[in-house]
């Protein structure tokens, strides 16, 4: 490593996160970027699903009401062909 450079270990890990409103994404963003996460959000779940289908992620953050399908759908969905996935699951009243 060179003189003056830090690098990251948290930019190893991938993360995606999935909700339907683009407020949540932007906020989960800024606050995993900035700890040196690789972050993408995603604000449709069946195209969160196709994104894990044909990328690597360390870890899914994903909000349990969504449209047009739920999040405990989008988990029964990836556990098909992915059981490695760390899934976190979120909601808010």
């Amino acid at each position: 490593m060179r003189k003056g450079i830090v690098q990251n270990e948290n930019s190893q890990y991938k993360i995606i996160a999935v909700d339907d409103d683009p407020g949540v994404i932007d906020t989960l963003s800024v606050f995993l970027k900035r700890s040196g996460y690789n972050l993408t959000g995603v604000v449709n779940p069946v195209e969160a699903i196709e994104r894990i289908k044909n990328e690597h992620f360390d870890m899914l953050i994903l909000d349990f009401i969504m449209t047009p399908i739920h999040g405990d759908t989008v988990v029964e969905e990836i556990r098909k062909f992915n059981k490695d996935l760390y899934i976190l699951l979120l909601t808010r009243s």
